[in-house]
């Protein structure tokens, strides 16, 4: 098989898409690659991070409030609506911020409406919800040169106003405030080594001290390159968490302590700090 390097090939969602649905196969890295490459589009998509949102949904669960999280890039918002999907039952916990470039890509956080197939993971997840009621209401579309039904997902004012929205290009500058966990995806691929250092270095200014940054499951299952090449500001560590078959460990970036304060007990968080 001629030899290929995923980050060249990698489209927006090629991996995302089966990652986070658990659809590994046997087929090689290679195969996979190519075969969901074809027919990807470059949207954001709800619950396609699952290594990334069990990792977020454990700190919200094991630490103490309030916890500031931040969205970097956030696109047209669904990560961020699934991170509020997941942790509902824990939304006094924390707070949320979306950021983007894109004041286009804000407005839609905003705005909240959402088309998904009726047949799609997507929407049987969000449906699946036991507080969907609570969460959103749903309108089915039977719309002409559509072969499926879509179904019009419309998030309530109360979910809504959980998110804040801000416009920020995160290459430029750290972000105007300091959070607890940073997540962002699909963001590093599109820029140049340089660039991806000076985002990470930004991010590391954007985070409170012992803060962790999570990116896509792309990094998480397949981490090919060394991101922290030439960046002091992050050590690279796993969270390991009790799953249905077994541990699963999850990687982050935890941002250096350079003052002599407390720091958080992340024993208690189960992290694996060797074999990295």
């Amino acid at each position: 098989m001629t030899e290929i390097n995923p980050l060249e090939i990698y489209t927006e969602r090629a991996f995302k898409g089966f990652i986070s649905m658990n659809r590994l196969t046997d087929a090689s890295l290679e195969e996979q690659i190519r075969k969901y490459q074809v027919g990807m589009n470059n949207t954001s998509s709800f619950f396609r991070n699952l290594l990334l949102e069990i990792g977020v949904e454990h700190l919200i669960d094991t630490l103490q409030s309030p916890i500031k999280i931040a969205v970097v890039e956030c696109s047209t918002g669904e990560e961020a609506y699934t991170l509020i999907l997941r942790n509902w039952g824990n939304r006094d916990k924390f707070t949320l911020r979306a950021i983007d470039i894109s004041e286009n890509y804000l407005k839609a956080v905003r705005n909240g409406v959402y088309r998904l197939p009726y047949t799609s993971d997507q929407f049987r997840l969000i449906n699946d919800n036991p507080e969907q009621s609570e969460i959103c209401d749903m309108e089915y579309l039977d719309i002409s040169g559509y072969p499926v039904t879509q179904v019009e997902i419309t998030f309530k004012e109360s979910v809504k106003e959980r998110i804040r929205t801000e416009q920020y290009d995160i290459l430029n500058a750290p972000l105007s405030d300091r959070y607890d966990i940073l997540t962002m995806c699909n963001v590093l691929l599109y820029y140049t080594d340089n660039n991806k250092k000076q985002i990470l270095r930004n991010c590391a200014e954007s985070m409170n001290p012992g803060g962790l940054l999570f990116l896509d499951d792309f990094y998480n299952l397949y981490d090919f390159v060394n991101l922290l090449d030439g960046v002091d500001s992050f050590d690279k560590i796993k969270l390991e968490i009790s799953g249905v078959n077994g541990p699963l460990q999850v990687l982050a970036y935890r941002k250096k302590w350079k003052m002599r304060i407390k720091k958080l007990d992340f024993e208690y968080l189960g992290v694996i700090e060797n074999g990295l």
